[in-house]
């Protein structure tokens, strides 16, 4: 009797973290661009009010797809807040761009309702993904889709792009991740 409530105790837990049953939330604190004039143009989008909500415009200033753009994707923690970002073994290597959208997508379609929150196409896989100035409304970090077990405190994710193996631009994402019921 006591080993089968220990078997059905390790059922509960697996089938907890399958289910995604997430014990922490999201908030977007800070993101950038370097250099600056890179393949998008991110100066008009904003961080708004106390829940950190992206609104504005962002530009993609050329078409991009896989016979030309590569992407690749770097996430990094630091627990305690003092700016000391240890490399985390979630990433994505060298990929051609449609290929990494396409993969990569639906992990992060959740975060905005296509004609709702922005235009750009994130409810379906497209090659090549356009060039032109997208809207973003509102949208916050969902932690649906991400993992069971995450570190808290920051995490940032550089997400770089190439064309021709030339480096085009890295963005940097820094989001805080804390407990739901601490305040």
């Amino acid at each position: 009797m006591f080993r089968s409530s220990w078997h059905f105790l390790f059922l509960l837990i697996g089938e907890a973290l399958c289910l995604g049953i997430k014990p922490y939330e999201l908030k977007i604190l800070s993101y950038s661009v370097w250099p600056e004039n890179s393949v998008w143009d991110i100066s008009k989008a904003r961080l708004t009010g106390r829940d950190r909500l992206l609104n504005g415009t962002v530009t993609l200033r050329e078409d991009m797809d896989n016979g030309h753009y590569i992407f690749s994707f770097e996430s990094f923690s630091d627990p305690v807040g003092d700016g000391n970002f240890k490399l985390l073994p979630f990433q994505i290597p060298r990929t051609p761009m449609c290929d990494a959208y396409k993969k990569y997508r639906p992990l992060f379609a959740k975060h905005a309702e296509y004609g709702k929150q922005t235009d750009f196409p994130v409810h379906q896989d497209i090659c090549p993904i356009p060039k032109g100035t997208y809207y973003l409304k509102n949208i916050e970090l969902s932690a649906e889709n991400w993992p069971a077990i995450l570190p808290r405190g920051f995490l940032r994710g550089n997400g770089s792009f190439y064309r021709n193996n030339e480096h085009l631009g890295t963005y940097s994402v820094t989001v805080l991740v804390k407990d739901i019921n601490s305040q």
